[in-house]
């Protein structure tokens, strides 16, 4: 992803802009000193802004409002969220509508609340969401070791508590105020399983029903 100067100037608020447009200014007079004086600044320039890279690559939201679109298409052929959520492109094949539908929610959520808010429950979300994909693999490796599985963790159990304890670890780093509102978030989420998820999983029906694939 390139650096634009003039964007990086017009957000005082994004760690890098006090150093990226100096950096680069910096960088082109030492194109004229060789490449070992040019090395040694943007080295010097990453060294700085290293700890700001994580928050910018969580925060690009490109790719993770597609990737919620595709949880949202596989939970609503189970039944857990509505049917809209599933409905495909007739020419393109893709989840036109559940696209749009993010694309409107985070917009707003964006457009009106503070950044570093925005920020900090986008990170503990998805940490979240790692913690528990981690800890489902732990779990369904001992209770359904018949599974098919393309790709098999190694170093098991050792790599999924580790991603735990990571994951948890800067989990840890985020202010208690975000660790409130993720719990609201989990409620709102139960309650919308309880309410609507649980009663119309297909999945539930057949295991009530003793019918669910084995």
């Amino acid at each position: 992803m390139a650096l634009n100067p003039v964007a990086l100037q017009s957000n005082p608020h994004w760690p890098a802009t006090q150093l990226a447009v100096p950096c680069a200014g910096a960088a082109l007079h030492c194109t004229q000193l060789g490449p070992q004086a040019l090395t040694s600044v943007w080295e010097g320039c990453l060294a700085e802004q290293a700890p700001h890279l994580p928050a910018l690559q969580i925060s690009l939201p490109g790719p993770q409002l597609l990737g919620q679109s595709r949880v949202f298409y596989a939970m609503s052929h189970d039944g857990l969220v509505p049917k809209v959520f599933s409905e495909v492109h007739p020419k393109y094949g893709t989840p036109w509508k559940s696209n749009l539908i993010f694309f409107v929610f985070v917009g707003a959520f964006a457009a009106f609340l503070p950044e570093d808010i925005v920020g900090e429950m986008t990170s503990i979300g998805t940490l979240f969401a790692f913690v528990l994909v981690c800890a489902g693999v732990w779990i369904l490796r001992g209770t359904r070791p018949d599974l098919e599985r393309p790709f098999r963790t190694p170093l098991m159990p050792f790599v999924p508590i580790m991603g735990i304890l990571c994951c948890f670890g800067l989990m840890m780093t985020l202010p208690a105020d975000t660790w409130l509102r993720l719990i609201v978030w989990l409620l709102i989420g139960f309650v919308i399983y309880f309410g609507y998820g649980r009663r119309n999983s297909i999945l539930q029906r057949q295991l009530a029903a003793g019918t669910a694939p084995k």
